[in-house]
């Protein structure tokens, strides 16, 4: 899940799947609902997780397709700019 760059306060959810990113907007709503698909949530806690038990979509091999595990950005520690001699 991410800031979306085009308009400040909307999110997308980034699901990467057979070496594909997808992307599925996340609009907020009037009511201050979180609205995807055809689902409305309170929280995006929500989103994530009746999409971790529910299917998000269809692949183009009909597999159905939830959310995993969440990428987890490595520290910036983790990379050295220094090389090593």
């Amino acid at each position: 899940m991410f800031d979306c760059l085009l308009k400040v306060g909307q999110f997308a959810l980034s699901v990467r799947h057979s070496d594909h990113v997808h992307h599925f907007p996340i609009a907020l709503t009037e009511d201050n609902k979180y609205y995807i698909g055809k689902h409305r949530f309170k929280t995006i806690e929500n989103v994530i997780s009746y999409y971790q038990r529910n299917d998000l979509f269809i692949d183009e091999d009909g597999s159905a397709v939830r959310l995993g595990n969440p990428f987890v950005w490595p520290s910036k520690e983790s990379f050295s700019m220094e090389e090593e001699v």
